[in-house]
């Protein structure tokens, strides 16, 4: 019996001993196979990655957005990323050219779309942005003060620079000698968003902006011929008619209401960026007359009478000025459509006026 359990025993240690051989061999085998697996993940991973899985210890600085808030330096490249601006905007380009002052130097800015501005008026000698709720931009006679605006006073000789921030509500343009030549501020900081993000977007342009346009209203300030070329210098106006008419005619004051407000048939003229133009009328230029002048050459005798600019200068030379419902910052002398082409004028029209 005993000789019996001896020889039982034997082969069974030997097959507890094989098995625990084959199970460790599967449990290194199989261990051996998930890190080759884990040891290929992290290479193929390090393979496609790039620095943006590297840590990287930026700088504690920070820049102001043009929102007016501030961000910290972030990113692999420790970069400023600011919120996105509101895209909602205008471009306003003050374009040399012959048209304003010689001497300002062309630059452009974006402006919310639902502002307005009035440019080198009798009392603005620059550019002022506002919303269209404030009246007149807040100016008030004389050159007085403003509100809730922001304005700009433009170069001028030529002179560019880089921008300064001199306070929240204050940007300058300085020369080398530290004296400024150009600003830009605002005048009430509830504001400040819409400055801020003026600011970011104003740069300087050196190419010019030809003018193009067609049946452009217009009050004619003059007529004139200078080195045997011909040129009229006007100011640009809006010439309504109908539910257009009153509903200015209600916002300018000039009616108390809808229901008590007539539009009548020489349109309503409404100039709310007054700012003189001065272009070059082609010798090939169509020039027909309706109105006033129609009638001191004419006597209405005919609807349209064509003429040449030599007549057209002649006459409106011995024209008083006409003081429009809203009047320009120079006194006009007719009111007329122009066609314009690259900056040079093709037609002029001189339209009936009761």
């Amino acid at each position: 019996m005993k000789n019996y359990k001896k020889g039982f025993v034997i082969p069974l240690v030997i097959a507890i001993v094989a098995l625990l051989g084959i199970g460790g061999g599967a449990y290194v085998y199989v261990n051996k196979k998930s890190a080759e697996k884990l040891e290929n993940s992290i290479r193929e991973i390090s393979k496609n990655s790039t620095a943006t899985t590297t840590n990287v210890a930026c700088t504690m600085d920070a820049k102001m957005c043009p929102d007016g808030s501030y961000v910290g330096r972030s990113g692999p490249k420790c970069e400023f990323v600011c919120p996105s601006i509101n895209t909602s905007l205008k471009t306003y380009r003050l374009n040399d050219g012959g048209k304003l002052e010689v001497g300002y130097v062309p630059f452009e800015i974006k402006y919310p779309s639902d502002w307005k501005y009035i440019e080198f008026s009798r009392n603005v000698d620059g550019i002022i942005f506002c919303p269209q709720d404030i009246a007149d931009c807040g100016v008030s006679g004389g050159g007085g003060q403003m509100s809730g605006t922001i304005f700009i006073y433009p170069s001028k000789n030529n002179i560019q620079g880089n921008i300064n921030k001199d306070s929240d509500t204050l940007y300058s343009f300085k020369n080398q000698k530290g004296e400024i030549f150009s600003y830009i501020t605002l005048s009430d900081i509830k504001y400040k968003k819409e400055f801020n993000e003026m600011i970011s977007s104003f740069k300087f342009t050196n190419t010019k902006v030809t003018e193009t346009v067609k049946n452009q209203p217009a009050y004619l300030i003059s007529a004139y011929t200078k080195n045997e070329k011909n040129y009229i210098d006007v100011d640009y106006t809006e010439w309504l008619h109908g539910d257009a008419y009153i509903k200015a005619a209600v916002e300018d004051g000039d009616c108390p209401n809808i229901n008590n407000c007539q539009a009548y048939p020489n349109g309503y003229k409404r100039n709310q960026n007054p700012m003189i133009r001065t272009f070059e009328v082609s010798q090939s230029a169509s020039i027909e007359v309706s109105g006033l002048i129609n009638g001191i050459l004419n006597s209405y005798k005919t609807n349209v009478f064509p003429i040449s600019f030599e007549t057209f200068k002649n006459t409106v030379s011995t024209l008083k000025p006409v003081l429009p419902s809203k009047p320009t910052f120079k006194d006009p002398l007719d009111f007329i459509t122009i066609d314009v082409s690259n900056d040079l004028v093709t037609k002029i029209t001189e339209p009936y006026q009761e």
